[in-house]
């Protein structure tokens, strides 16, 4: 019986402990990750029109900091991005909102 309870509380424990390293804000490679896999469905996009020479390119991200966002799952984080590609030449500090999906941190409107 303290083979089960013992084994019940390492199971427990374990979890709690794999639980908490899925909690919490993105870390500044999952928000690029996130907006690089945006700016590829965009690319695949205008690539589909024809345009295969038209690339955007995320060229710089860092992460400033990020808020939970009242109301919602997602988080309000302030970044500072340079992009550039044939609709966009832009770079400075904007705030983007960012969620957990099934496959990883995704951004949102």
């Amino acid at each position: 019986m303290k083979m089960t309870t013992m084994g019940g509380r390492m199971l427990a424990a374990v979890s709690l402990l794999a639980l908490a390293g899925c909690g919490g804000e993105p870390s500044e490679g999952d928000m690029r990750d996130a907006l690089q896999a945006q700016i590829d469905q965009a690319n695949k996009m205008a690539a589909a029109y024809g345009a295969t020479g038209a690339k955007t390119v995320l060229e710089d991200f860092k992460k400033v900091g990020c808020a939970k966002a009242e109301g919602t799952a997602a988080y309000a984080c302030t970044v500072t991005v340079r992009m550039k590609g044939p609709m966009v030449d832009a770079s400075g500090t904007t705030e983007m909102r960012f969620a957990k999906g099934e496959d990883g941190w995704v951004v949102v409107q």
